[in-house]
């Protein structure tokens, strides 16, 4: 039984926020058959930035995937099994490793991280005191922040 194996793992189980996922009887499977399952409400807030997928291995793969070569449906699940096999295991280690500090970050944040980083790192100049380049606070994090990001960040 696969929840056999992973429990055997160490791992804990939770999933997202998805209807099916916090449905009570897959509530109650999960806390019946895993005995570290995190249970819905003791979930974190829905987070992109406590997410190693969307904060980091989404990203990598993105990179990794010829877009010219994805026309047909069959050739992008085709280049999507090829990147997934691309993605490097010390970009997946770093990505987790770097899970705690965000949390803290996320933390001291109250749960919103992007404001506590538009507010401590004020992309808005400040006379007090020095900004601080946005780069340099993500210094540590596996990725570079994107110009998505960077964009997104101007707008306010």
């Amino acid at each position: 039984m696969e929840i056999k194996r992973l429990e055997e793992t160490g791992y804990l189980f939770q999933q997202d926020g998805a209807k099916p996922h916090v449905h009570h009887l897959t509530q109650n499977l999960c806390l019946d058959h895993f005995p570290s399952f995190i249970d819905k409400n003791h979930w974190s807030p829905n987070s992109l930035d406590l997410n190693p997928l969307d904060y980091c291995i989404w990203d990598e793969l993105a990179q990794s995937i010829d877009w010219n070569n994805v026309a047909p449906k069959e050739t992008l699940i085709k280049e999507l099994k090829r990147a997934v096999k691309q993605i490097r295991q010390d970009v997946v280690l770093q990505s987790c490793s770097s899970w705690s500090s965000r949390l803290h970050r996320a933390l001291e944040a109250g749960g919103c991280f992007l404001k506590k980083l538009i507010t401590r790192y004020s992309l808005i100049s400040s006379e007090e005191e020095e900004e601080e380049p946005i780069e340099q606070f993500w210094h540590g994090f596996p990725l570079a922040i994107d110009d998505e990001f960077k964009s997104i960040a101007s707008l306010i």
